[in-house]
C-alpha cells in the first residue's frame, strides 16, 4: 500500500480542501432516482419533462399541477386547482417547441367546465387557451405534439385521436377506432423508441426496427410498482409515476389509505 508523506499543516489544508471539492463534485453528480410527492390522495396520472431536467406532474386527486426543479426532490404546486377552469387532471405534456404546457382537464362530476385540453405558458404557468373536446361523455387522456407543431389529443371514451393544427381554434378528429380506447402511458424517445407504462406496474422501453418498423423489442426497465400511468425521459433518465389509481376506481379500495405517491427513475439505455 502506498504511504502518504507528511506535509505541513497549511499544505495539508489545501489537500483536504481539494478532497472535499472532489467529494462534493461526486455527490452533486449523483442522480435523483426517487421522489415522494407531498400530500395525500394525490393520484398523479401523468408526468412530463423539459430538456433542462424539470419534471411536471398532474394530480388527478387534487386537480393541480406540480413542478420539480432539476436535481431536486421537492415537488411544489405550480398551477393551482381551478385555474382557468381546471377540473380533474389526466395528461400533461411539456411542448418546448410551442412554449406551452398542455393539460387534459376532465369534468368527471356534475360541476365544473366541460372536458377540454388547456394550454399554459411553459415558463410562467399563466393560462393561455382552452379547447373543448367534441361530443358527449368525452375523456381527455393524453397529448403529443408532432414535428409540424400539430397537437394530438387522445379521447379514451370516444376511442379517438383529435388534432389541433397550428393556428386552429377547435379540435378535429384525426383517427377513430375502438382499438384507440386503450392507448395511454407512452412517450416517444427518438424516432424508433418509446417508453411504455400503460398502468401495468412496470416501465419498459420499446424499440422498433426493420424496413417498415415491423420488428419490436420490449425491454423492462423497472417493475413491481403500484400502477404506472405515466412516463417521461430527460437527461438520460427514464421516469415513471406511481399512480395507485385503483384507490380511486375500485369500490373495494377507494375508501382505503393509499399511502405515499412516488416517482422513480432509472438510467435510460442507449439505442
Amino acid at each position: 500500500m502506498k504511504r502518504l508523506k507528511y506535509r505541513k499543516p497549511m499544505l495539508g489544508g489545501v489537500w483536504i480542501a481539494a478532497l472535499l471539492a472532489v467529494a462534493g463534485g461526486t455527490f452533486a453528480a449523483q442522480k435523483v432516482t426517487e421522489i415522494t410527492l407531498p400530500g395525500t390522495r394525490v393520484f398523479p396520472e401523468s408526468i412530463t419533462s423539459t430538456s433542462d431536467g424539470t419534471l411536471i406532474v398532474g394530480s388527478l386527486g387534487h386537480g393541480n399541477v406540480m413542478r420539480i426543479a432539476p436535481g431536486t426532490t421537492t415537488a411544489a404546486e405550480w398551477i393551482k386547482p381551478g385555474t382557468a377552469g381546471l377540473n380533474s387532471i389526466l395528461g400533461v405534456f411539456a411542448d418546448e417547441k410551442n412554449k406551452l404546457l398542455w393539460v387534459c382537464s376532465n369534468k368527471l362530476g356534475p360541476a365544473g367546465e366541460a372536458t377540454a385540453v388547456k394550454t399554459f405558458d411553459l415558463k410562467t404557468g399563466a393560462p393561455k387557451n382552452s379547447f373543448v373536446l367534441p361530443g358527449d361523455g368525452t375523456l381527455c387522456n393524453d397529448i403529443a405534439v408532432g414535428a409540424d407543431r400539430t397537437a394530438y389529443v387522445t379521447d379514451t371514451r370516444q376511442g379517438s385521436v383529435l388534432m389541433l393544427k397550428p393556428g386552429a381554434t377547435s379540435l378535429e378528429i384525426a383517427a377513430k377506432d375502438p382499438l384507440l380506447a386503450g392507448a395511454d402511458g407512452m412517450r416517444a424517445i427518438g424516432k424508433q423508441r418509446l417508453l411504455l407504462a400503460e398502468n401495468s406496474g412496470k416501465m419498459s422501453v420499446v424499440t422498433f426496427s426493420g424496413p417498415e418498423m415491423q420488428s419490436v423489442v420490449l425491454q423492462t426497465l423497472k417493475e413491481g410498482m403500484a400502477g404506472t400511468p405515466g412516463v417521461t425521459a430527460t437527461k438520460g433518465m427514464a421516469w415513471v409515476v406511481e399512480g395507485k389509481l385503483n384507490y380511486m376506481q375500485d369500490p373495494a379500495m377507494k375508501d382505503k389509505y393509499p399511502g405515499t405517491f412516488r416517482i422513480f427513475a432509472v438510467p435510460l439505455p442507449k439505442p
